[in-house]
């Protein structure tokens, strides 16, 4: 992921409420980041409260496989 991106997408996180260090480990893994920045396209949201932007975080984290598919439907 190029630096500007980064930038970028740490700067959406952090608009979701995560902590520093949090937004430091999700860009660290690749395919985290773009789920959650996923997650957060479909919702339309680009700022919000801490406790739903942890709701967010945990639906691109802990999303089985099989449930993939069905991650749009989660996030709106």
């Amino acid at each position: 992921m190029a630096e500007e991106n980064k930038s970028e997408a740490g700067t959406k996180f952090a608009a979701i409420g995560l902590t520093a260090e949090t937004v430091t480990n999700v860009i660290k893994n690749k395919k985290v980041t773009a789920s959650l920045l996923e997650i957060l396209e479909f919702s339309g949201v680009s700022e919000c409260p801490k406790e739903k932007g942890v709701l967010f975080y945990a639906l691109a984290t802990k999303l089985k496989p099989a449930q993939l598919g069905f991650k749009g439907q989660f996030a709106k």
